[in-house]
């Protein structure tokens, strides 16, 4: 995938009702002007997804910078760990 002139690797997931797309052309020394740029695209395979209330079919987050690509990667490991254990614990 290109974004902004830049080459990203993707790879998928496929959960039962979600699919998401991800990758990053890795850090690149700097800011959004040194080149990284990262995807986390989230698609709809017939679940119930929305954004600011409304339904949609896809979201699509981009980010450029080396900082913005650490955080996005802890960020989004905190939340699916924290995701999963509320999931986990309301299984009873």
């Amino acid at each position: 995938m290109i974004i902004d002139s830049q080459k990203i690797p993707t790879q998928k997931y496929n959960g039962a009702f979600l699919e998401f797309t991800y990758g990053s052309n890795g850090a690149q020394g700097g800011d959004s002007g040194h080149g990284c740029r990262s995807l986390i695209r989230i698609e709809s395979m017939g679940a119930d997804l929305r954004l600011n209330k409304e339904p949609v079919d896809k979201i699509e987050i981009i980010t450029g910078g080396d900082a913005e690509l650490l955080d996005l990667a802890l960020g989004l490991q905190t939340i699916g760990n924290k995701l999963k254990e509320i999931y986990d614990l309301t299984l009873n």
